[in-house]
């Protein structure tokens, strides 16, 4: 996902929902490397919730950590995990975390 997708679908939500319907945008970027994909899906290293500040957002944010909690039980070493931050911080980071995959690669 691009860093703007998440504003550009709340747009198009925004835009077709039904009188009455609420709904929040949430970023879950994953964070796999190349040959151990299935290990860092099983017992993530970070696992991080983007969504709006408001009020609603916050609420959104609250259940999603809680859904995702279980999967770092290990790490869980602290109230903030998983760690919340705005849905662009999220992507942001997901492709930080992907370019220093590629570098650790490419200087062996």
């Amino acid at each position: 996902m691009l860093v703007l997708t998440a504003e550009r679908i709340r747009g198009v939500f925004e835009a077709n929902a039904k009188p009455g319907v609420k709904f929040e945008i949430l970023s879950n970027p994953e964070f796999l490397a190349e040959g151990t994909a299935i290990r860092d899906l099983e017992k993530p290293d970070r696992v991080l919730i983007g969504g709006l500040p408001t009020v609603d957002g916050k609420k959104a944010n609250r259940k999603a950590r809680r859904r995702l909690r279980p999967l770092g039980a290990a790490r869980a070493h602290s109230a903030h995990w998983p760690l919340v931050v705005r849905a662009v911080q999220a992507r942001v980071q997901r492709h930080a975390g992907a370019a220093r995959l590629v570098g650790q690669r490419a200087l062996g």
